[in-house]
């Protein structure tokens, strides 16, 4: 069943606005009402969204991650990508959609830009750079025929493509501390840790990461603890539990979290919340929001 609506829907595809080396094949702010779907599709073009409020799902080649108000997320071109909406929270999203003119002598300047976004590893972060005014800036300029309108938009987009670069950049040291040169140790616990944050959605035990990348359980809690100076089933519960205060902000139920972070009842999920924040989930929703 289609449940959407376009707030506003910009398509350039067959005549793209064309800014120097950047060719502008899409742009616009739309609300996917609750439950809607976009269904799977391979991109053409690259794509950066910025979820402008609601909560949901984005996937990317397979990947399925959850986003919220305040989170980018990058499609480059060839990715298999699909949205979903939330029932209770719907999703608003601005987006934009290029492809760069890698013949123009101005590509240099994007070059590094296309580079990261081919080989950016998670697509999705937080946005610390407002980078959702950038959006509405250019939604101005679209609307309007002011001159020099075109100026504008290339700096604009300029600003867009570079700031969003940064975000990425930034919170990755925040992300991995440690290196992650193929076939060490290190490359295995970097990989435990983009699947543990990828997947809390998903996983029911902690002892089934080791069927997941063909360790024993016991070489993988050692080579973790030994790398992250941290255990694994720590890190687990710290990841687990603030998403399930992240959750509980958006206006989820305890019952609706206990069930999607996959606890073994309501009254376990309370007590290792209140072990981990000092409160129970109800007191806490009642103390941030």
């Amino acid at each position: 069943m289609e449940h959407k609506r376009f707030h506003f829907d910009n398509v350039f595809s067959k005549t793209p606005q064309i800014f120097g080396a950047i060719h502008l094949k899409q742009i616009g702010d739309i609300y996917c009402e609750s439950d809607h779907v976009i269904d799977s599709h391979v991109q053409v073009y690259h794509e950066i969204c910025c979820i402008a409020a609601g909560t949901g799902a984005f996937s990317r080649n397979g990947e399925r991650y959850f986003v919220k108000e305040g989170d980018i997320f990058l499609s480059p071109i060839g990715t298999e990508h699909e949205i979903v909406s939330d029932s209770n929270h719907p999703l608003r999203i601005f987006y934009c959609a290029f492809i760069f003119d890698q013949a123009h002598p101005e590509y240099q300047t994007y070059s590094e830009f296309e580079r990261f976004l081919y080989n950016e590893p998670i697509p999705v972060i937080s946005d610390s750079f407002k980078i959702s005014n950038i959006f509405s800036s250019l939604f101005g300029e679209v609307r309007n025929e002011y001159k020099n309108k075109a100026v504008l938009m290339k700096l604009e987009l300029s600003q867009l493509f570079l700031l969003t670069q940064r975000c990425f950049e930034e919170k990755k040291g925040d992300r991995f501390h440690f290196s992650k040169d193929k076939g060490t140790k290190n490359q295995l616990v970097y990989e435990i840790v983009q699947y543990i944050d990828n997947h809390l959605f998903h996983i029911s035990k902690l002892t089934d990461i080791g069927d997941e990348f063909g360790y024993s359980y016991s070489y993988i809690t050692q080579s973790f603890s030994s790398v992250m100076r941290e255990s694994l089933n720590n890190y687990y519960r710290r990841k687990r539990l603030k998403k399930a205060a992240e959750l509980l902000t958006l206006g989820f139920t305890v019952t609706a979290v206990s069930g999607m972070l996959k606890f073994d009842s309501i009254q376990s999920f309370s007590r290792s919340f209140k072990s981990f924040y000092g409160v129970s989930p109800s007191a806490y929703v009642k103390n941030n929001t």
